[in-house]
């Protein structure tokens, strides 16, 4: 098992693959506790977009591990401003991620406020839309 980690990078070294997936040094890194749409999904390109524009504006970027997934990539809570915000939770409180419900981690509340708030994957645009784990199943 990997150890908890920090570290601290600086943002042109991150890569953004999708919503929920970054490369950090070469590292493939997926935000723990969140699921966003596939790129070829509705909204998939939008959620890669905010998580770009997060990254990109978040200050000092950091990491913190808490596993490793089947496919092999590190599992992490991410943070913007130095550490101070998480970009786990600002992904699905502005609707461009859903909290994941097979992984407990706090951040329903936030799905419900993109939710009522119509944000995001929540607004009238994606209302057709079905989670990311769903989508796969169907795929």
């Amino acid at each position: 098992m990997l150890k908890a980690l920090l570290r601290f990078i600086f943002g042109p070294e991150i890569r953004v693959i999708d919503g929920d997936t970054l490369v950090i040094d070469g590292i493939k890194i997926r935000l723990a506790g969140i699921d966003a749409p596939e790129i070829s999904q509705p909204g998939g390109k939008e959620s890669g977009y905010y998580l770009e524009y997060l990254i990109k504006n978040g200050g000092r970027i950091t990491y913190k591990i808490k596993s490793q997934d089947r496919y092999g990539r590190i599992v992490a809570d991410v943070y913007g401003q130095d550490g101070a915000e998480s970009i786990n939770r600002l992904m699905v409180l502005e609707g461009w991620a859903y909290h994941y419900k097979e992984y407990p981690n706090g951040y329903a509340k936030d799905e419900m406020h993109a939710k009522i708030n119509k944000k995001g994957l929540w607004s009238d645009k994606y209302k057709n839309s079905i989670r990311p784990s769903e989508w796969r199943k169907n795929k």
